[in-house]
């Protein structure tokens, strides 16, 4: 099938939340708040059209997938190279950095840093982000606040709302705020250096370790790229804007208020988040009802995805550049 649904896995955090809204109920059985929602976890579970059960992973079928499935962009990857997820913080998460592809090859044993990027999906009133230094700060006075309270103060401080888009690249100190429902974009790597945690513990009581010689090695006080970006008009007629464009990944947000397709391209595949709405998606023989927390898998040789919508709403359309 070339258009599959994947399903989320949730994930218990101490700055989580209860209210999944406006995207999910939450998880039967969840006994901790949730602060995540994995949607191309290599784990989480992929389901084909008409199926009642999922019976494979998105690991088990990347390896699977043909060099005309996968796309020439990321044909010859032995790992997928996207993670999406949402993220509801009741709480403010910990100030913290990422490293580059260089340091996570050397250090770390990994193939990829995380340059990553957040859309804002609902914020309450006053809703913020902190992303790298202040302007005008001197790096070696910034660098000295490292692991201490202080750094709190001597980040940017980024007022959102809901349709913001904030690029963060690797090694920008940022921190994400209380009340947010974000769709977080990034390069596939779980590599996080804590740098100061409020004294906060974690579910299991003990406070979680901070990692501050990787921070000091990788913290980059200015990275101008980082902040707040306006999205961009895309070269197509269709009612789409361009939020992020990186090496690493693409990141298209489209209206859905009446049907129309979305145009197939033999480079990649395209990955598809419902943010808000509802209706039908379907290439070729394959058709889904979508609603606001779906996210679909459309493989590169799927062809054209017909939206269909039932409600006006929105998503967003993630794919691997040709510089991959």
């Amino acid at each position: 099938m070339s258009l599959l649904k994947l399903l989320p896995e949730f994930h218990s955090r101490p700055w989580g939340r209860r209210d999944l809204s406006p995207l999910y109920s939450l998880p039967e059985g969840a006994k901790e708040p949730i602060g995540e929602a994995w949607l191309t976890s290599l784990e989480c579970r992929l389901l084909e059209p008409g199926a009642r059960e999922a019976r494979q992973t998105l690991r088990e079928r990347w390896v699977k997938m043909t060099a005309e499935e996968r796309g020439r962009n990321a044909a010859g990857l032995e790992r997928f190279p996207l993670l999406i997820k949402f993220l509801f913080t009741a709480e403010k998460l910990s100030i913290q950095v990422h490293p580059d592809n260089a340091y996570a090859r050397e250090k770390e044993n990994e193939p990829w840093g995380k340059t990553e990027m957040w859309h804002v999906v609902a914020a309450e009133p006053g809703g913020w982000v902190r992303v790298g230094a202040k302007p005008g700060m001197d790096p070696e006075a910034f660098r000295a606040t490292l692991g201490k309270p202080e750094i709190e103060e001597r980040l940017s401080h980024i007022l959102v709302s809901a349709g913001d888009t904030i690029f963060v690249p690797a090694g920008t100190v940022h921190a994400i705020g209380p009340g947010l429902c974000l769709c977080e974009i990034q390069q596939y790597s779980d590599l996080t250096y804590r740098i100061y945690d409020y004294h906060r513990p974690g579910l299991d009581g003990k406070p979680r370790g901070l990692h501050l010689e990787q921070a000091r090695a990788v913290a980059r006080p200015y990275t101008p790229e980082a902040g707040k970006v306006a999205p961009q008009p895309l070269d197509r007629r269709l009612e789409g804007r361009l939020l992020a464009a990186s090496p690493y990944f693409v990141t298209e947000k489209y209206s859905a208020e009446k049907s129309w397709e979305l145009p197939d391209d033999p480079g990649h595949f395209d990955l598809l988040v419902v943010c808000c709405g509802r209706g039908k998606l379907a290439a070729q023989s394959a058709e889904w009802d979508y609603a606001p927390g779906d996210a679909f898998l459309a493989l590169a040789n799927a062809g054209p995805v017909e939206v269909r919508p039932e409600q006006s709403g929105e998503f967003l359309r993630v794919y691997v550049p040709g510089s991959a």
